[in-house]
C-alpha cells in the first residue's frame, strides 16, 4: 500500500464527518438515554454502560451506511471520470483492486472503530471496572461471562472493539461491491443501507446477522470466537466477490 493511498484513507473531510456524527449519534443517547451527566454510574461496570448506548442509541440504525462514505464509492467516481482508465495504464488491474479494497476495508474499519474508541474513554470516565458485583446480574454479558473479570472488563471492551472495526470494513467491502455494480452513485450510497434495514427484519438466524454481531451481547449459547469468525467469513466472501467481478468487467471491458 503506497504512501499516496494511505493519505486518501487518512482521516478527509468526509470521514471526519462521518465519525462526528456517529460520536454526535452515540453521545446524544449517552445524555438523553442514560442520563450519563445527571446520575451516578459510579458503581457501574463500563462495559455495561458501553453495551447500553450501543444497544439504543439511534446510530445503530444507520451504521451500515457509514463505513462506505469515506472511501468505499471513490471506485465509482473513478470509473465513470475515466482516471480509472488512466491509472490502469500505469499499474496492474490486480494491483488497483487490491488497494481499492485495502483502502476500504481500513477507511470502513476507521470509521466504526475510532466512534467507538472515543465513546469508551468517555464512559470509562463516569464507570468503574467490571466486578462480580456489577456484573452477575447483566444477562447481555453472558457470552462474554468467561473473560468479563480479566482486567476489570478490558478484554470485553477490547473485544468489542475489534467487532465494531470489523463491522465496518465488511460494510465498506459490501458497499463498494455495489458500487461496482451500479453506476449512479446515489444509488450505490442508498443501497447499503437498505441492504442493511432489510437483513435487520428478515435475517433468520440471529447470531449471523451482521446488525447484531457489532454488539454480539448474545447469550451463553454463542461462543466467544464465534463473531469474529462469521466476520472474518462475510470480509473473505465480499473479496471474492469483488474480485470476480473486477476480473468480469475486465475481460468485457466494461469500465
Amino acid at each position: 500500500m503506497n504512501r499516496f493511498m494511505l493519505r486518501k484513507i487518512g482521516i478527509n473531510k468526509k470521514m471526519a464527518a462521518v465519525i462526528g456524527i456517529s460520536v454526535l449519534l452515540l453521545i446524544s443517547e449517552l445524555i438523553y438515554g442514560q442520563g450519563f451527566w445527571t446520575y451516578d454510574y459510579s458503581k457501574t461496570a463500563t462495559v455495561t454502560m458501553l453495551s447500553n448506548v450501543y444497544a439504543l442509541s439511534q446510530y445503530v440504525l444507520f451504521a451500515g451506511m457509514f463505513p462506505g462514505i469515506p472511501y468505499a464509492l471513490t471506485f465509482l467516481d473513478e470509473s465513470r471520470s475515466g482516471y480509472q482508465k488512466y491509472i490502469l495504464g500505469r499499474m496492474s488491474y490486480k494491483a488497483y483492486i487490491f488497494q481499492k479494497i485495502s483502502g476500504s476495508l481500513i477507511s470502513g474499519m476507521m470509521v466504526t472503530g475510532i466512534p467507538y474508541i472515543i465513546m469508551a474513554m468517555i464512559i470509562r470516565t463516569g464507570t468503574t471496572a467490571a466486578t462480580v458485583n456489577n456484573t452477575n446480574q447483566d444477562p447481555e454479558q453472558w457470552m462474554w461471562s468467561s473473560v468479563i473479570m480479566i482486567g476489570g472488563g478490558i478484554v470485553v471492551i477490547a473485544g468489542k472493539g475489534v467487532l465494531c472495526m470489523l463491522f465496518g470494513g465488511m460494510w465498506s467491502l459490501l458497499t463498494m461491491f455495489v458500487s461496482m455494480v451500479v453506476s449512479n452513485r446515489y444509488a450505490a450510497f442508498i443501497l447499503p443501507f437498505i441492504i442493511y434495514q432489510v437483513i435487520w427484519l428478515i435475517f433468520p438466524i440471529r447470531q449471523l446477522n451482521p446488525v447484531f454481531l457489532i454488539r454480539s451481547d448474545f447469550d451463553g449459547s454463542m461462543k466467544i470466537g464465534a463473531p469474529f469468525f462469521v466476520f472474518l467469513v462475510y470480509i473473505i466472501l465480499l473479496i471474492f466477490l469483488i474480485l470476480r467481478l473486477y476480473r468480469r468487467k475486465i475481460r468485457n471491458a466494461e469500465l
